[in-house]
């Protein structure tokens, strides 16, 4: 019989994704999923309800229907002819104990066992929020400050610029708390982080911009309030590339995000009170353009902010490049506007 006209049963099916389920799960209605749908349809989308019956979900525990999961690896191996491949056996989810173990191992087999703890994490979004809530962003994010004490302008060790890839790439891909941003928006991590965006691997700098996003959206109160406190955490927030993460994110801020414009606003507000800050703004192809356009857009504090920076290049940098960009895209204009 040819693959295209074998009828696969309907009840092997995932309700959600009418696709064959690899790891069917049933919930507390008494529906069974596949476990990447069904999760998906409660963490991303935000449901409270079975999708199958609409009733409220009280709780959100799945349970392994190992049964239905064995029946269809049999007829999966009874129709292997027809071009219908087994289905590999999903690993449990992580627990504490397997978790805990590989954390330890780390100390040993550090790559081997960040390889481990990352092919976990993408394993399920379950897995990605247990390793967020536990213990091992701490961990994560030391072995990421390792590389600006362990490296030189030369580079670093081969097992540390691994391990370090290893490391931002799980936490690129988890769900982070506040306290973990608080962790990552210190002046040693920046300064580890501006080193990997020197000299890491490709992957390294990608998992490292990444995160200054995650940052410049989440914490940038955390951010501005550091800088603002501390020179040396000023000069590590320029140099991790902040300053251009935030530019580049402005131009999606509109009116209905005037909150988030406003407070990404203030870190080039804060930043702009260095010279290294300023160099930034004024050589970014974006910079001033997207600061000026800002003006009478967004909202009075919006303004005031955008002028400030303007204020600040005109009278710090006032390069003749600077100037005649500014003639060039309104920004002076704007200004003159304001004077009415």
């Amino acid at each position: 019989m040819d693959s295209t006209e074998l009828e696969i049963p309907s009840y092997f099916l995932c309700p959600i994704s009418m696709q064959l389920m690899a790891d069917p799960v049933t919930m507390s209605t008494g529906s069974t999923y596949d476990r990447h749908s069904i999760e998906k349809w409660i963490s991303t989308m935000g449901n409270s309800t079975c999708p199958l019956t609409k009733q409220p979900l009280h709780n959100t525990d799945l349970t392994p229907n190992h049964t239905l999961h064995r029946i269809i690896q049999q007829w999966c191996v009874l129709n292997s002819s027809t071009g219908v491949h087994r289905i590999s056996t999903p690993r449990p989810p992580l627990d504490a104990d397997r978790l805990n173990k590989l954390l330890q191992d780390m100390d040993s087999f550090k790559v081997k066992s960040l390889k481990k703890l990352r092919s976990a994490a993408a394993e399920s979004e379950g897995n990605r929020q247990f390793i967020a809530s536990f213990a091992a962003p701490p961990a994560l994010i030391s072995i990421i400050e390792s590389y600006s004490t362990e490296s030189d302008e030369a580079g670093c060790s081969y097992d540390v610029a691994v391990a370090c890839e290893e490391a931002l790439g799980i936490l690129y891909s988890l769900p982070l708390p506040d306290e973990t941003l608080d962790s990552i928006a210190t002046s040693k991590c920046l300064a580890s982080l501006a080193a990997i965006l020197k000299r890491g691997t490709s992957s390294a700098r990608f998992y490292s911009s990444m995160l200054l996003q995650t940052l410049s959206r989440k914490g940038l109160e955390r951010l501005v309030m550091n800088a603002n406190d501390d020179q040396r955490m000023r000069m590590k927030t320029i140099e991790a590339g902040a300053v251009s993460v935030l530019i580049e994110s402005l131009p999606d801020q509109t009116l209905e995000k005037q909150g988030r414009c406003e407070r990404m606003l203030c870190l080039p507000d804060v930043l702009c009170g260095c010279a290294e800050g300023r160099d930034v703004v004024a050589d970014h192809a974006m910079g001033i353009h997207v600061v000026s356009k800002k003006i009478l857009r967004v909202s009075d504090l919006a303004t005031e902010k955008a002028v400030w920076i303007l204020w600040l290049l005109c009278k710090f940098s006032p390069s003749k490049r600077v100037i005649d960009e500014m003639l060039q895209i309104g920004a002076v204009t704007k200004l003159c506007l304001l004077l009415n």
